[in-house]
């Protein structure tokens, strides 16, 4: 549930700007205080593991069957970084642009716990999200595409 919170959190916010559903949510409210504590003691990094951990043992005892037919697996962090930098050069290398180019889209069909998109703001491979980057006027984006892609494959 803490992970789940920690992704949704930010959407039901934005969907719902005139009610708060972190404020106003009693379940929400306990997972808030428990991400508080989090918030004081771990680096982004260290709550991103937790997630991966969280949602890995989630689907692996609530849903056996749905690992096994769609192969829920978590990219270690490592592999992830290397990715990430392979396609930053190889983009570079064959057409001259850059992760952080503009008009270059990032698109993540898997987002899951958010690893990728998560490592690719705090790789420095681009400045995007706010506190990262330490922008002050933050305008969030209107244009994000929210979609289940494991039931799009089925």
């Amino acid at each position: 549930m803490l992970a789940h919170h920690l992704i949704v959190r930010p959407v039901f916010e934005a969907l719902f700007e005139n009610y708060s559903f972190v404020k106003n949510n009693p379940v929400s409210q306990s997972l808030e205080q428990i991400l508080t504590v989090l918030d004081t003691k771990d680096t982004a990094e260290d709550r991103q593991k937790i997630i991966i951990e969280l949602y890995d043992k989630f689907f692996k005892t609530a849903l056996p069957m749905t690992v096994e037919r769609l192969g829920i697996v978590y990219t270690p962090v490592e592999v992830v970084d290397f990715i990430l930098r392979s396609v930053d050069e190889v983009l570079y290398k064959n057409f001259g642009r850059r992760l952080s180019d503009k008009n270059v889209h990032v698109l993540d069909p898997f987002a899951g716990t958010g690893t990728f998109i998560v490592r690719l703001i705090q790789s420095n491979l681009i400045h995007a999200f706010h506190d990262a980057a330490q922008i002050e006027d933050y305008q969030q984006f209107a244009g994000i595409c929210l979609t289940d892609t494991f039931q799009a494959a089925v």
